[in-house]
């Protein structure tokens, strides 16, 4: 199912960003803020480069960079409802969400989870994927990321859907950052394969899947000279669609004024 911010919700969350919690970020040479500025770079560039080394097939053929502690198999061969999720990530951490899919590849989950901490908005944060294999080992991490402290992750949230076009579940994580701008890490993972495939921190700005075309629909606040952070003049809608080797192309681009 598409799961897409509505522009007016868009609208209020930019809106009690001016009144919310978070420090609004300041240019000292009269320029856009840091989250302005995130939320008006090009969503096309060339992706980063993977913080994982692994083959963009089904079956991997290196053996994944995983973070510390995160056991990189589980022995039983059960269904994934049956894995135990305490199982797949670092001991002693907290499982903090989780979610399934069925690949071409085969069963799926990504579980994040945080280290204990004191303060629960500064905690060590991360997420594995998982992916079930015909031999042995049947379980296999193929994919991690984990954050310190100082990176100020607050939350993963993850959506498992198509998004590149092969008719297999994709992962769209955004790991929240927050801020005045609403700011976060995210990330399309190939499920089937465990690859990274691409990512961007954003600000100001909301991503869902998109259904016609398939692909990825960014959703962005424009800020002309003299705007308010609360008040952003438009808001620019980006459709990307996946056209293999980590390379995505530009579907559609409209920019709506706000008000209209």
């Amino acid at each position: 199912m598409r799961r897409r911010l509505p522009l007016a919700s868009l609208v209020l969350v930019a809106l009690a960003a001016c009144g919310g919690n978070g420090s609004t970020a300041t240019s000292t040479s009269g320029g856009p803020t840091a989250s302005q500025a995130t939320a008006t770079a090009d969503p096309t560039a060339a992706p980063s480069t993977s913080s994982v080394t692994g083959s963009p097939t089904p079956e991997p053929t290196t053996v994944p960079v995983l973070p510390a502690g995160v056991p990189p198999t589980y022995g039983r061969d059960v269904p994934s409802g049956d894995v135990p999720l305490k199982a797949l990530v670092p001991k002693g951490s907290r499982v903090e969400g989780s979610w399934y899919a069925t690949t071409s590849a085969g069963d799926a989950i990504v579980v994040a989870y945080a280290q204990p901490s004191g303060d629960p908005f500064r905690a060590e944060r991360g997420f594995v994927v998982w992916r079930r294999f015909a031999d042995a080992p049947p379980w296999r991490a193929l994919y991690g990321v984990d954050h310190p402290a100082e990176d100020s992750v607050m939350t993963t949230q993850v959506l498992t859907e198509d998004l590149t076009g092969d008719g297999s579940p994709d992962a769209l994580v955004n790991e929240v950052t927050g801020g005045s701008g609403s700011c976060g890490i995210w990330r399309v993972l190939d499920l089937a394969s465990g690859a990274e495939i691409w990512r961007r921190s954003l600000c100001d700005a909301q991503i869902a899947p998109s259904v016609h075309p398939v692909g990825l629909e960014i959703t962005e606040a424009v800020y002309a000279p003299g705007d308010a952070h609360c008040c952003p003049s438009a808001f620019r809608t980006t459709v990307l669609t996946y056209a293999g080797d980590e390379r995505w192309t530009v579907a559609s681009k409209t920019v709506t004024p706000t008000g209209t």
